[in-house]
């Protein structure tokens, strides 16, 4: 790897200064020329921590100098800095007592990767999402304005950049703050990149303005209302101090735009120009709009995101080749500043994704327009296979690919989270224009969607858990109130180890409790895939306004309320009569015309589908088929790119085999995953008696190995105990005289409940577990119990229900598996819990 670091034993040439730092005065104190050198040590540190820690390196190298000018000039904390993403504040930390935690290896987990207030009194919010600084910034001013001296507030100031600018609350920020006024300093980093490309209409203006040194219009900061500043050097420290300072008390709304390099100090952008290890940061060509960057990417961004700019063969060009011959002047080492910065030639991209072709974490990081910036895995992380989201994610994009051809309304979308998520540079040069990056704006995209799914379309929405949370209007709205063909993507749902911004635990209590929505929770990729065509099926209308109401019905709750004196129990696409007969359901068809892997007889749906991505306990079993003891499930075809994977990919065979329980509790004629029909009904993968286990998506496979332990642990059925020595104090094998036999139900979805699958439970089950990996209040286990407690039945058995879940409550960076045995989801506790209710 170029500029690989050789281990944890490798120090820094120097880290002295940065290590004196104990707080802003510490960086008030310091000479013109030590400035220079803390920002060169800064930049060494940050590149050594994303080695050995990794982290969102990239926008924080570009932020060095103008930091380190904000705690020169300001006096934090009485002067109030809102930093937005405040993913680019590990500078701001460093210089506010934190530098240990960047510099000691055994002290990296010490600080979150965004600000907060318990960390430092110098933060002023815990932030880990977009667009909200500005907001912030005028609530904070107000109270100002209003109480004086006696706030303690002095100027307020709002970092917004890395693409917040396209938030639209950033707009609705800026619409307040200049009509508020006040002082209020609102500070642009751009950088020209956002998670990837920027895209939206603003970034013609934003690039013109760089371009002419800040004097061009239309300027959208001055539209608002702002008096603008422009600092073309936005890696100068020495420009950027005195820009600060003559904004500083100032006693108006004011926009100081910043013009800084993405990833200054990783290596140049390969492109063979002699420079081996890029520290860099943009020159004075970086504002000549007339200047060439590299060869293969062009360079003339003017007029880049107007009405009527080409974008012309979008799509449709293939690999890139590299012409080195553009770079071949570059800077030499010799003109490197004293902060170890030079000038890049890895900007000003012009093919359509505004960046050069290094996917997320799969290629070495380099300065400029590169995505793989944005977020560094450490070194120790490096030639591992795709996590959950990349795997599923380049799966999906590789189902719904070759149907570009024949669908036109067919649209992926992404609020500025691809690479995250699997959709790959190179899936998006392809499906050109059937692919659209909105930015960061999950209210838009949703509500994108949805005008979409109302001419016609059919849109794919993806991205992470918790960026959909800041669209939930629109999923009330929008989507659901309007039953849109929406189909919703939600990676990273569930427990895991992130931070206490980025948590998924509430996706299920979100998402599952909107009327209309039906949320689906596949447990294998071959389910993945089904429900995925399932939910993009070509509906049956062939005129262009779909409406309202003249679709045949198939929601989430159809045939599923429970019997009454003149019906039967509802079970998916089949309706049960009184005496027990399963009968197909009249609004069954056949789904002809949706793409490979829908398999049997389906109808489509008629609203939104949210699809739970599957998370690491899934792909985890896929690869390891001793993690599914009952089914002997088997890993999943091995697919190193979801660019590469073929039909056969993505078929939806699987070896699993499942067992339909009917209300007698016998095994019927074992089924596989394409004969199912209905992705709504529950699916019994091994029938018993006594203890059913339902395990929602991700915790599957807990249901699985807890079952299987369960059935190894005569003493329970017995209703005896084991010793420590481990010996049977019960007299036999239990009634029967064989081993406990559970019952395991993997439920699919959550959306709603198969009331005949847990009416086919009462006679022979006295306790029912339900699994999720989310949050227990307000989740879907709760409506089990719910059930059961509002339909008793006279002279029928009531199973008792047992939910296991999370609680309702932040996690900050608590691994999964401490996560599962702080919440008993493990095999131990829920066998010691299920031992103990069946005493």
């Amino acid at each position: 790897m170029n500029g690989m670091m050789t281990g944890a034993s490798e120090s820094l040439d120097s880290d002295a200064l940065l290590r004196s730092i104990a707080g802003p005065a510490d960086v008030k104190r310091l000479s013109d020329v030590e400035v220079h050198e803390l920002c060169r040590q800064i930049r060494s540190t940050l590149l050594r921590y994303g080695h050995l820690h990794g982290g969102h390196i990239g926008s924080n190298l570009g932020m060095v100098e103008a930091t380190v000018a904000l705690h020169r000039v300001f006096d934090s904390p009485r002067d109030r800095i809102v930093f937005d993403v405040s993913h680019q504040s590990y500078v701001h930390k460093m210089l506010t007592g934190r530098a240990a935690a960047y510099l000691d290896a055994d002290r990296f987990g010490e600080v979150t990767g965004f600000t907060n207030p318990g960390e430092s009194e110098h933060d002023q919010f815990v932030l880990g999402h977009t667009g909200t600084s500005i907001s912030l910034a005028c609530g904070l001013a107000k109270t100002r304005d209003m109480e004086g001296e006696a706030s303690g507030i002095g100027n307020v100031v709002a970092i917004i950049g890395d693409g917040s600018l396209s938030s639209g609350v950033a707009f609705e920020g800026l619409n307040n703050a200049a009509e508020q006024g006040g002082n209020l300093i609102v500070i642009v980093n751009d950088n020209e990149m956002s998670i990837a490309g920027d895209f939206g209409g603003m970034y013609g203006p934003l690039a013109r303005l760089r371009a002419s040194g800040g004097t061009a219009q239309p300027n959208l900061f001055e539209a608002f209302g702002f008096e603008y500043r422009y600092v073309g050097r936005g890696n100068d420290v020495d420009a950027l101090t005195a820009a600060f300072r003559e904004v500083k008390d100032i006693d108006h709304p004011v926009v100081v735009h910043i013009h800084t390099l993405k990833g200054a100090g990783y290596p140049d952008c390969g492109c063979g120009c002699g420079r081996d290890a890029g520290l860099s940061v943009p020159s004075e060509r970086s504002d000549d709009a007339s200047q060439e960057g590299c060869g293969m990417h062009g360079a003339n961004r003017e007029g880049r995101g107007m009405p009527g700019a080409n974008r012309e063969g979008r799509g449709i060009h293939g690999a890139i080749e590299r012409d080195d011959s553009s770079c071949r002047n570059a800077a030499p080492e010799s003109s490197a500043s004293d902060a170890g910065v030079r000038p890049a030639c890895n900007v000003s991209h012009t093919e359509p994704w505004h960046s050069d072709h290094c996917n997320l974490s799969d290629h070495d990081p380099h300065e400029g327009q590169c995505e793989a910036s944005h977020w560094q895995n450490p070194d120790a992380a490096l030639g591992r296979p795709d996590d959950p989201r990349k795997h599923y994610g380049k799966l999906a994009m590789a189902a719904l690919e070759p149907r570009f051809a024949n669908e036109p309304g067919l649209v992926v979308i992404s609020p500025a989270t691809p690479g995250s998520n699997g959709i790959t540079h190179e899936f998006r040069e392809r499906a050109g224009a059937h692919y659209v990056d909105t930015g960061i704006t999950e209210s838009h995209a949703v509500a994108f969607a949805a005008g979409i799914a109302r001419a016609g379309g059919t849109p794919v929405v993806a991205t992470t858990a918790s960026f959909f949370q800041r669209a939930y209007d629109q999923f009330f709205q929008e989507m659901s109130l309007n039953r849109s063909r929406v189909t919703v993507l939600d990676f990273l749902g569930g427990l895991s180890g992130s931070d206490n911004t980025h948590s998924g635990a509430y996706d299920v209590m979100m998402f599952a409790n909107i009327p209309g929505v039906t949320m689906l929770a596949p447990t294998s990729q071959a389910d993945f895939l089904a429900d995925l065509a399932w939910a993009t099926m070509p509906d049956d209308h062939d005129d262009g306004a779909r409406k309202p109401d003249d679709r045949p019905r198939f929601s989430a709750t159809e045939g599923r309320n429970i019997a009454d004196a003149q019906g039967g129990i509802g079970g998916g696409a089949f309706a049960y009569d009184h005496a027990g007969e399963r009968k197909r359901s009249e609004q069954t068809r056949s789904c002809e015309g949706a793409s490979a892997g829908c398999g049997g007889l389906v109808a489509p749906p008629d609203g939104p589908v949210v699809i739970r991505v599957p998370g690491e306990p899934i792909l985890a079993a896929e690869r390891d088929a001793s993690l599914l003891p009952l089914t002997g499930g088997r890993p999943s075809p091995q697919v190193v790119s979801g660019d590469t994977a073929t039909p056969d990919d993505v078929n939806c065979d699987s070896s699993r085999q499942l067992h339909p329980l009917h209300s007698s509790g016998n095994h019927s004629e074992a089924l596989s995953i394409g004969q199912m029909s209905d992705p709504l009904a529950w699916r019994v993968t091994h029938a018993g008696s006594r203890v059913a286990i339902i395990g929602l998506g991700n915790t599957y496979p807990l249901a699985e190995r807890t079952a299987a332990a369960l059935m190894h642990d005569r003493s329970v059925a017995a209703g005896g105990r084991r010793t420590d020595a481990g010996e049977d104090t019960a007299s036999g094998h239990g009634p029967s005289g064989a081993s406990l036999n559970v019952t395991v139900i993997d439920p699919r979805q959550c959306s709603s409940l198969d009331v005949a699958a847990l009416e086919s439970l009462r006679e022979d089950h006295e306790l029912v577990v339900t699994l999720e990996d989310g949050q227990l209040e307000g989740g879907w286990g709760e409506k089990v119990t719910a059930y059961y407690a509002n339909h008793r039945i006279d002279g029928a058995r009531t199973p008792r229900v047992l939910n296991f879940g999370a609680d309702k409550e932040f996690t900050d960076r608590v691994s999964l598996a401490d996560l599962n045995e702080r919440y008993g989801l493990t095999v131990t506790h829920l066998v010691k819990v299920i031992r103990a209710a069946l005493v």
